[in-house]
C-alpha cells in the first residue's frame, strides 16, 4: 500500500503548499477546513475497508503533521509538540480520523441483515483450507480487534450500541478514550526524550579532551586508544617537545589522539 500512498502524498502536499500555505489573505480556520474537506477526504477515501499496519498509519501521520505545519507556518526549529499543533489547528491525529471512519463502517455492517454478503464475510470463517506457515497476513477481523483494543471497547459492548445508528455514528466514548491515551503516550515519550537529554553521562573520561564515553569500547574508538605502548623514535637533534612527550609516556603507556575524535 505504501507505493500507492507515496504519489498521493506528493500530489496533496503540492496542493497544500500552493493553495493553502502561500495564501496570506485566508484565515487559518478556513485553511484547515479546506484541508480537511479536500485533502483528508481524498487521502482516506475508502479507508473503511483497509487492513492497515503500523507503517501505513505512520505514513498518514507524517503527511498529516507536515501539512498542518505548512498551513500554520510552523517550522521544525520551533520545537512545537504535536499535541499543541493539533490543538492550534482544531483537528485530531490521522489515526483518530481513521478509527472514526472505520468504526462507523463497522457499525453499518453490524446493522445489516444476516443475508448480506458483507456481514457474512465479517462473521464467517474458512470451512476448508489452512492459513500459510509463519506469521500470516493481517486480516480485516484482526484489524477490527486491534481498533477495539485501542478504543477500550469490550466485545460484549460492540454489537448492542452499534444497532442504534444515532449513538454509534459518533463513537464518542471509544474515540475519546483513544485520544486521551494518544495524548498521554505522546507526552510521556516527549518527557522521556527530555529526561534522556538532561541525564548526565556516566562512563570513562578521556584525560586529554575530557570527553565522557559510553563504554570502554567507545572510549578506545572515539579517543584513538591503541593497545600497544608508545614507541617514539628519537634522533640526535631532538627538541624539548620530544623530551616532554617521552616523560608523559612514562605515566601513560598509550597514545591518545583526541583530535581525531
Amino acid at each position: 500500500m505504501l507505493y500507492i500512498i507515496s504519489p498521493i502524498k506528493h500530489a496533496l502536499r503540492q496542493t497544500v503548499k500552493t493553495c493553502l500555505s502561500e495564501s496570506q489573505s485566508c484565515h487559518t480556520y478556513y485553511k484547515v477546513a479546506v484541508y480537511r474537506a479536500v485533502c483528508v477526504s481524498v487521502m482516506l477515501y475508502g479507508c473503511e475497508a483497509w487492513t492497515l499496519y503500523r507503517r501505513h498509519i505512520n505514513a498518514f501521520e507524517e503527511f498529516h503533521i507536515r501539512s498542518l505545519q505548512s498551513i500554520l507556518g510552523i517550522r521544525w526549529w520551533q520545537k512545537i509538540p504535536h499535541t499543541e499543533l493539533f490543538e492550534q489547528a482544531g483537528i485530531t491525529p490521522a489515526e483518530h480520523l481513521l478509527l472514526q471512519r472505520q468504526l462507523r463502517w463497522l457499525g453499518h455492517v453490524i446493522r445489516m441483515p444476516d443475508n448480506r454478503l458483507l456481514r457474512r464475510l465479517l462473521y464467517g470463517e474458512l470451512a476448508v483450507g489452512l492459513r500459510s506457515v509463519c506469521r500470516p497476513k493481517k486480516r480485516f477481523i484482526d484489524h477490527i480487534k486491534a481498533n477495539r483494543l485501542k478504543c477500550n471497547i469490550k466485545p460484549s459492548d460492540l454489537e448492542d450500541p452499534a444497532t442504534d445508528r444515532d449513538i454509534w455514528i459518533l463513537c464518542d466514548t471509544g474515540l475519546r478514550s483513544f485520544l486521551t491515551g494518544w495524548i498521554t503516550a505522546s507526552e510521556e515519550r516527549r518527557a522521556a526524550r527530555h529526561a534522556a537529554s538532561t541525564t548526565p553521562k556516566t562512563g570513562p573520561r578521556c584525560p586529554q579532551c575530557n570527553r565522557v564515553c559510553a563504554s570502554d569500547a567507545d572510549y578506545g574508538a572515539t579517543c584513538g586508544l591503541t593497545s600497544s605502548p608508545a614507541t617514539p623514535s628519537y634522533s640526535a637533534t631532538s627538541s624539548s617537545n620530544s623530551t616532554d612527550f617521552s616523560s608523559s609516556s612514562k605515566t601513560c603507556p598509550y597514545i591518545f589522539d583526541c583530535n581525531s575524535g
